[in-house]
This record gives structure tokens, sequence and C-alpha cells, in this order.
């Protein structure tokens, strides 16, 4: 609900939303990569390892799955477990059907995820762009913010004012850090995480379609095999894992260690699959990549919420690793929430693990 339909005591100010010129361009840039909203299932393969202690001792499925005790019963870890099994229990073990569309033995561990879907990044943030309220300001880098009396502003590398507000909620990924340190004179706690996927376009005449699983494979790796390009249907697979690398682009060595890397993982996430590309892998020319850099925390938990009271109307939202799709979204509703004084979007110990307020 609207916090205006809530609160009609308050009149909420419009708060400056930098960073979401570098969000958008980021989300963009994976449009080409992102899967599309072609099918609404996924599959997700177990390991080897795990295949075979599943051979060994075979073990029905229970109608609920039990919540794991962990060493603290507080920590919100155990929620998030609670939340994931809670979605577990919505995917089904795959039948030997879907295994072998797959490419997989009829023995092989794996869940059909039967409420996964794809979307196409560049669309959502197009559409959330479009909500009422929201003036967006392209090609327009803000080097620093600098507090006044009444509120922040938000100036460029040459110290000119691009835009004035009460409130400033940096959003922008990575950086965030240098532009939310420029206010508080400390750099945050900001990880960087470069992701190479490799991809490659299929064949036109459809003659590889018995090669490639007609839904995406998840496991050990990552594969989405037809994504729509304007050369034609491509697949792709990853994704890498480099951390502390804030360069978004690899150098020749390192894209070719990254392709192997993946390809490694693909063969055991869909050897088929991996055995019919191999011959893509070995030829440069016909092999593409796409990587961007992912922002973590020193936790892996996002950071969302107000600084400290000493920095009146200096929020924050980013650090949200590797599932900034869906985690932006939620994110932005708690950070909302605590805004206007609404009721949470999530229980109170999730949320105070989120808040920014941990770094003190």
């Amino acid at each position: 609900m609207h916090p205006e339909a809530t609160h009609h005591h308050h009149a909420p100010r419009h708060p400056l939303l930098w960073g979401v010129a570098l969000c958008v361009a980021v989300l963009a840039g994976c449009a080409t990569s992102a899967p599309q909203p072609q099918a609404a299932e996924a599959i997700e393969v177990a390991p080897p390892a795990a295949t075979a202690e599943a051979n060994r001792t075979p073990v029905p499925t229970p109608p609920e799955q039990p919540v794991p005790e962990l060493e603290d019963p507080a920590s919100p870890a155990k929620d998030l477990l609670r939340d994931t099994l809670a979605y577990a229990d919505r995917a089904l073990d795959a039948s030997a059907t879907t295994l072998a569309a797959a490419g997989l033995p009829p023995d092989a561990v794996g869940c059909w995820h039967s409420p996964a879907g794809w979307i196409k990044p560049a669309q959502l943030v197009q559409a959330l762009l479009a909500q009422p309220g929201i003036h967006f300001v392209p090609h327009t880098p803000v080097a620093q913010l600098v507090p006044e009396p009444d509120g922040w502003q938000a100036q460029d590398s040459h110290g000119q004012l691009l835009a004035r507000a009460d409130m400033v909620v940096v959003a922008a990924a990575c950086a965030s850090g240098k532009v939310f340190g420029s206010a508080l004179g400390h750099p945050l706690p900001l990880h960087p995480i470069r992701g190479q996927m490799s991809w490659g376009l299929r064949a036109a005449d459809g003659s590889d379609d018995t090669c490639f699983p007609p839904f995406p494979v998840n496991g050990d790796g990552t594969l989405v095999p037809a994504v729509p390009t304007s050369n034609g249907l491509a697949w792709y697979a990853g994704a890498t894992f480099e951390r502390s690398c804030a360069d978004p682009v690899p150098d020749a060595a390192t894209q070719a260690r990254n392709h192997q890397a993946n390809f490694t993982r693909l063969q055991t996430l869909l050897p088929g699959t991996a055995q019919h590309l191999a011959g893509v892998f070995a030829n440069p020319a016909a092999l593409h990549s796409w990587s961007q850099v992912r922002c973590a925390s020193h936790d892996r938990l996002p950071l969302v919420g107000p600084v400290a009271h000493v920095y009146p109307g200096l929020w924050l939202s980013t650090a949200m690793g590797s599932r900034g799709i869906s985690l932006a979204v939620l994110c932005g509703e708690l950070l909302a929430a605590r805004l206007h004084g609404e009721p949470l979007p999530l229980e109170l110990r999730l949320a105070q693990a989120l808040g920014v307020e941990r770094l003190a």
C-alpha cells in the first residue's frame, strides 16, 4: 500500500535517488545475456557426489522439510534457510522425462522448479522507472555528496551542483562506496566480484536442438539455452566468481581462463551439451563473453537503511551480490517502509540484519 494512503498526516518528501543511472546502465548491459520470459520452469541438478550418495541410499522425499538447527538459533541465516526450504517445497523431484530432456541419466538427482521464471532486466528497469514520482536524469555522474543545513547537494567531479534534496538514497552498486565515502569521510566495506559468462549462437536451422535442454539448468554453474538476440538464438553458460576484481573487462589471458572454467562447470552440469560445445570453446572466433561486477558486503548481505543520525537524510541500498534483480525491489520496499514507519516487508530480525547500522 502506498505510504500516503496510510499516513494522511504525513506528507512524505521525495528523496533524490542518485545511482539510478549506474544501476540502469549495469542492468541494461545484462539485457543481451539475460534469460528471456519464454518458459516458466527450470531444473536444478545436484553435483555427481550427491547423485552417487542418493544411489547408495535412496531416501523418499518427505512432504515437509525440517529446518536444520544452526549453531546460533537467533541467526538471521536460520530465517533465510527457512524461507529457502519453503520455496524448495514447491520444487519437485525431476522426472525421468525431464532429466532425459536435459540429456541426463534417469538416476541423476535434480529438482524441477515449476514456479521459476525468466525476465528481461532492461524491461524491468524501464517499468520501475515509469512509476509515478520518478524523474530519471541519465548521463549525469555524481562524484560527491555535500551536506548542507537542510539536506544534501549532489556534485559532479568539478564541484558543480547537479541536484539538491533533503534526502539522498545511494544505490549504485560498487560505485556507492566512492560517493557514500565522500559524505562519510571513509570508504564503505564493499567488495567487487567480477563474473564472466561464455556464450555463442545456436544453429540457425535448428540442427542443434537436440543438444540443448529446452529449459535453463542450474547447479554447479548455469546454462541458459535459448536467449533471443538480434543475430538469432544464443546460449549462455557461467559464471565465474573473481573476488577483488573491480574492472568489468578482463584481459585476454584472464578471459581465456574464465572460458575454460565455465566449460569445466558445464562438463559437470550437462556433459552432453558440453561435448557438443567443445569445438566452440576451442574456437575463440566462435566464442563470446559477457562480464560485469557484482557488489557484495563484508557479510554477503545487502546494506539497506539510513546512516547514523549524524548524517540525517543519507540512505543506502546496495551490496546485493549476485541477486540484484530480485533483491533490489525487496530492498526498495524495506527502505520505503523504514522511511515512512510502515510495516516491514521482512521479519524484524531480518530487516535488522540488512541494516546499515551494523557497520557502526
